[in-house]
C-alpha cells in the first residue's frame, strides 16, 4: 500500500522510505525510529535537502538489486541517500559526524547510511 505524502518525520514521507520494487510487497514501509532521528540530525547539520534513494526493502527487491542477505535496508534500518550539489564523500564524511549513523558507505551515486554497528566502507 503507498503512503504518499505521510510524513513520517519532519522532512521524510513514508512513501520516499517505502519499499520500491515491483510486483513485490505493495510499497510497504518499514523504518526503525532511529533511522528517522539520525536522517533529520544529518539534514539539520547540512541545512539542505536529502533525497533517498531506497530505503525499506522487502527481501524479494532486495535479491533483485543485489542486496545483501542480512541487509539493514530489510530491517528498515538504512537508507542510500544523495544530496544535490554535495559530493558522496562529502555527504559521507558528514554522515559519520552524526550520533546514531553507525554504517556509512560511499558510492560513485551516493551514500549508504544506516543505524547499524560502526564502520565505513568505499565502493
Amino acid at each position: 500500500m503507498k503512503h504518499k505524502d505521510h510524513h513520517l518525520s519532519t522532512h521524510f514521507t513514508a512513501d520516499e522510505l517505502a519499499c520500491h520494487g515491483e510486483d513485490c510487497c505493495e510499497h510497504t514501509v518499514v523504518v526503525h525510529p532511529y533511522l528517522l532521528l539520525a536522517l533529520e540530525a544529518l539534514r539539520a547539520r547540512i541545512g539542505k535537502l536529502i533525497t533517498v534513494k531506497s530505503g525499506f526493502r522487502c527481501n524479494r527487491h532486495n535479491l533483485e538489486v543485489g542486496g545483501k542477505g542480512d541487509s539493514y535496508h530489510c530491517k528498515g534500518m538504512a537508507a542510500d541517500i544523495t544530496v544535490s550539489g554535495m559530493r558522496p564523500d562529502v555527504l559521507a564524511s558528514e554522515a559519520k559526524r552524526v550520533a546514531g549513523i553507525g554504517g556509512v558507505g560511499v558510492y560513485s551515486w551516493g551514500v549508504h547510511v544506516d543505524v547499524g554497528e560502526k564502520r565505513s566502507w568505499v565502493a
